[in-house]
């Protein structure tokens, strides 16, 4: 069995619990507290995993010290010069990959644990939710991963208006992945006196169906051959908008999550920058959906607010001063218990998890297999790096592109 499943397993565990305990919320808190220390140490225990230690663990072992950088001595090019020095900082401090890979994944749950202060029950289904939807983030990518990390924390700084926070953070997050460039138009959306109704969503669940039915692969095609970018990236555009499947099991997911911000609005002036940021990012579930690996990096963006947005939606469905409802739907919201929506999202997680535990139990690779520090206990670094790096190297050579075809 592989790590990634197994902390599926543990965590769809966990939220059985806290459904079946939901009315004990000291409870379900102390739960809640468990479920996400055990969660985060499973996720910093891996030890050189995945497909993309082929290019991290290289760049990671050649890196000049943080002054080389500055100065400009790098013999080839590497990734976003905003990680690429994080690294160098990490290397110089004498810290090993694997303990990259550790503060990484530290920065990112500690991003989220503040965020969800904002839900007010039910978290570690809403923990279990994010890590099924999103574990290859923290598992594989790590520069997204500070990307991500960086823009929870700005909109937590806004939230606390610490706007030299938010200028701090804006910069960090694009330095750290050029997907931070897309999030940087949400910025600046923060800062403009606009106001996103109701209709504005419905708008978007509308095109969100004609796009399904008639494909805009066409326009995206015509526009990357018109923008101003070096090859490189139009190799890596071209790679993610030219891949498109229209079937897809999220479809669901994506649809029912714009038919909720359709029907209910989040009242509380706190939660702007986050009401910002799912009008944002509904714009680009239309335009994306199509395109599953542009819109597979650009989501883990916007899911854990998208998360805060549903649980607390549900908790406070019957709360009029907290939820804004359209009147035609009251009648159905003041029906509709929290534990449907668990039974329906529990069921729509056995599906997935069985879908992870067959792609890795088939994967040739074997890239999946569970892999972690304690591993050194019992076997040199040298053959346990060797192992995996070839592992790593036969995924890029066979199963992705058998996975392209």
């Amino acid at each position: 069995m592989s790590l990634i499943v197994a902390i599926l397993i543990f965590l769809f565990a966990m939220s059985c619990v806290n459904v079946l305990l939901h009315d004990r919320q000291p409870v379900c808190n102390q739960l809640y507290k468990v479920a996400f220390f055990v969660t985060a140490f499973l996720f910093a225990i891996k030890y050189y995993y995945g497909a993309d230690i082929s290019f991290y663990v290289p760049m990671y072992d050649s890196l000049p010290t943080p002054w080389g950088i500055l100065q400009g001595e790098v013999s080839k090019p590497m990734f976003e010069i905003g990680y690429a020095f994080f690294c160098s900082v990490l290397k110089w401090l004498g810290i090993s990959y694997w303990g990259m890979t550790a503060v990484v994944t530290c920065v990112y749950f500690y991003a989220v644990y503040q965020l969800f202060k904002w839900i007010p029950s039910y978290k570690t289904v809403a923990l279990f939710a994010l890590v099924l939807l999103d574990y290859n983030l923290i598992f594989a990518t790590f520069r997204q991963c500070m990307s991500v990390s960086l823009l929870i924390l700005l909109v937590l700084a806004y939230s606390n208006k610490q706007y030299i926070k938010v200028l701090l953070y804006s910069v960090l997050m694009i330095l750290m992945h050029k997907s931070g460039f897309v999030f940087a138009l949400f910025i600046l959306l923060l800062f403009a006196p606009l106001r996103f109704t109701q209709r504005y969503y419905w708008a978007c669940l509308l095109a969100f169906v004609v796009f399904f039915i008639f494909p805009i692969q066409q326009l995206f095609v015509d526009i990357l051959s018109y923008l101003p970018l070096n090859k490189k990236m139009q190799v890596s555009l071209a790679y993610h908008v030219l891949n498109t499947h229209k079937i897809q099991t999220v479809m669901i997911v994506y649809f029912g999550f714009l038919l909720m911000l359709c029907v209910y609005g989040i009242r509380l002036k706190e939660m702007k920058p986050i009401r910002t940021l799912l009008a944002f990012s509904s714009l680009l579930i239309v335009l994306f959906y199509e395109h599953h690996l542009v819109l597979w990096r650009l989501r883990s963006y916007f899911l854990p607010f998208a998360i805060v947005y549903v649980f607390y939606v549900c908790h406070y469905i019957n709360h009029t001063d907290k939820v804004a409802i359209l009147t035609r739907f009251k009648q159905i919201s003041a029906k509709f218990p929290m534990q449907v929506m668990c039974v329906v999202f529990f069921l729509f997680s056995v599906a997935q998890m069985v879908s992870i535990y067959r792609l890795h139990k088939n994967s040739e690779s074997r890239i999946f297999e569970s892999s972690t520090v304690f591993q050194l206990l019992y076997r040199p670094k040298k053959d346990i790096v060797k192992d995996r790096m070839e592992r790593a190297a036969y995924y890029w050579t066979n199963e992705n592109k058998k996975y392209l075809k």
